[in-house]
């Protein structure tokens, strides 16, 4: 089974705690920050294990599997987290 999100993208905060979880009884998560395939042609390891929340701070596209011990990966979950640009302030000019 494919790894889980503590939360599926959209519009988030700087500073976001994103949390994975394995929901299969063995195997590693390994994921990636940029939108690519944490799984390399040939069925070798690309991304990096997951070891903990990511904080995200700017509009990523996280992408994970888990491979079990025998090597069999699972789907890819393919994510995108926005974080807006900060609303315009005005200075404010007396009438």
């Amino acid at each position: 089974m494919a790894p889980e999100f503590s939360r599926y993208g959209g519009e988030i905060h700087p500073g976001f705690s994103l949390t994975l979880t394995n929901p299969n009884p063995t195997g590693t998560v390994y994921l990636t920050t940029d939108g690519t395939d944490p799984r390399a042609l040939g069925g070798a390891v690309a991304g990096q294990a997951y070891a903990g929340p990511l904080t995200l701070n700017q509009t990523t596209r996280v992408q994970a599997r888990v491979r079990s011990a025998t090597g069999e990966w699972s789907p890819a979950v393919d994510v995108r987290y926005v974080v807006p640009p900060p609303a315009p302030t005005f200075p404010h000019v007396p009438a």
